[in-house]
C-alpha cells in the first residue's frame, strides 16, 4: 500500500475538447441527407459520435497520483501501479511543433519501465503534461541515480542510449565504426539543451549529441556526471 498521494493528474480537458469537436464535426459530416429515414444511412454518424464519446468517457477516468513509494495510474479499464526503488529506466521527450514556424503545441510522451519490465506511459491525454514530466524527473533521478553509482563504483559499464560510460573507459560517444572513449579527464562539459543531451570534449569545437528522446534516462546520466565531476563535500568528522 502507498501512503496518500503527493500530487494527482486527472485526464486532459483540452484533449476531451478536442475529441467531443471532432466527433461532433466527423458525425456531422456523414449524416445522410434530411429527411433520410433508413438506419443505415445514420449507423456512420452514430459510430462516429459513440466512438468519441467512449474516448471522452475513458479520457474522463483517467487519474495519476504520485507518491513518496511510487506512481500509481488508473483509468476505467485497469489500474497499475509502480514503486520508485523497482524502476528501470525512464524515457523522456518533448517535442515542440509548429506549422510554417508558428508554434501549435508541445507533445509530451513518457515512458517508465521497472526492472520486472512492466510499462507505464503517459502523454498528453494526462492534463499538465509538462508539469508531470518535472515531477517525474524529481521522482524517479534519485533512486536511479544511485542504481548508477552503484554500478559505477564495480566498475560496470552504463548504457544511456547511444552513449555508454564507464570508470575505467570514460565515456563511449556514439560515432561511425562504433564511435570512441573519452577518458573522463578529457570531458570539458555536459548539458541538456533544447531537446538534446550534449558532451563537449576538452580541445575540441565538435559536439557530441543526441537525441533525448533516444536516451534512456538522460537526467540521471547528467547527475551521474555531476556526481563524479563535482562531487558533495564531505561532512567534517567529529573531534
Amino acid at each position: 500500500m502507498f501512503s496518500p498521494a503527493l500530487e494527482t493528474f486527472r485526464g486532459n480537458k483540452i484533449v476531451m475538447t478536442v475529441v467531443l469537436v471532432l466527433g461532433a464535426g466527423l458525425g456531422f459530416l456523414l449524416s445522410p441527407n434530411q429527411g433520410s429515414t433508413k438506419v443505415d444511412d445514420w449507423l456512420p454518424p452514430l459510430g462516429a459520435l459513440a466512438f468519441a464519446v467512449a474516448i471522452l468517457y475513458w479520457l474522463s477516468t483517467v487519474e495519476i497520483s504520485l507518491h513518496p513509494e511510487g506512481i500509481v495510474v488508473k483509468s476505467c479499464f485497469r489500474s497499475r501501479e509502480m514503486r520508485w526503488e523497482d524502476l528501470d529506466r525512464v524515457h523522456y521527450s518533448v517535442t515542440r511543433r509548429s506549422v510554417n514556424f508558428i508554434p501549435v503545441g508541445t507533445y509530451c510522451n513518457y515512458k517508465l519501465v521497472d526492472q520486472h519490465g512492466t510499462k507505464i506511459s503517459l502523454s498528453n491525454r494526462v492534463e499538465r503534461p509538462q508539469q508531470l514530466g518535472t515531477k517525474l524527473i524529481q521522482h524517479s533521478t534519485g533512486p536511479l541515480l544511485q542504481k548508477a553509482i552503484d554500478r559505477y563504483n564495480r566498475d560496470e559499464e552504463l548504457s544511456f542510449g547511444k552513449f555508454r560510460l564507464s570508470r575505467g573507459n570514460g565515456i563511449k560517444r556514439p560515432g561511425f565504426f562504433g564511435g570512441k572513449f573519452i577518458p573522463l579527464n578529457q570531458i570539458a562539459s555536459y548539458r541538456i539543451d533544447h531537446g538534446q543531451l550534449y558532451i563537449f570534449k576538452v580541445g575540441e569545437k565538435r559536439v557530441y549529441g543526441t537525441d533525448l528522446s533516444a536516451t534512456p534516462n538522460a537526467f540521471v546520466f547528467v547527475a551521474l556526471l555531476d556526481a563524479i565531476y563535482r562531487p558533495e563535500p564531505k561532512a567534517p568528522a567529529n573531534a
